[in-house]
């Protein structure tokens, strides 16, 4: 939760640009701190341990344990659906029609699954956000993917 706390320190402590985090709209902001909550409690709390036990444990030449792996993979889907199905229901971006620091922490989370090859952890990163086209936009690696029609890009 460090990093939530640190960013809105900072977007008050420096005034940032207006959509990267709201002073004016008080509806926006807290629909932003929403997000970064959520973030914390769901997407970062399945991705990143999916991450070290898959990818940082070999590593280290530690064995990863599966039953682990495979209950952050399952709650890795289930942040990635309420993703689609809640904050990208009706908004262009995680909190709203403006880009925000929530969609920074968001797309960061999203791209570290990048590291995930399917030879050496049995996952593919493409396989994984292909149920959901409207989170794929917040890879910014693979934005140009999208609007072009072109086949992913291949991650394994």
């Amino acid at each position: 939760m460090e990093i939530v706390g640190m960013l809105v320190n900072l977007a008050k402590k420096h005034e940032v640009a207006e959509p990267w985090y709201p002073r004016s709209d008080l509806k926006a902001r807290a629909r932003v701190d929403l997000v970064l909550h959520w973030f914390h409690g769901a997407v970062r709390k399945s991705m990143t341990p999916l991450v070290v036990e898959k990818v940082l444990f070999g590593v280290f030449g530690v064995t990863p344990n599966d039953l682990f792996a495979q209950k952050y993979l399952a709650d890795s889907k289930k942040a990635l659906n309420t993703l689609e199905d809640i904050f990208l229901s009706n908004t262009k971006f995680v909190a709203g029609d403006e880009i925000s620091v929530a969609d920074l922490l968001v797309s960061a989370e999203i791209e570290m699954l990048c590291i995930m090859k399917k030879e050496a952890t049995g996952i593919c990163m493409a396989e994984l956000l292909e149920p959901h086209p409207k989170g794929f936009h917040l890879s910014p690696v693979r934005v140009s993917y999208k609007s072009t029609g072109e086949p992913l890009p291949d991650t394994s």
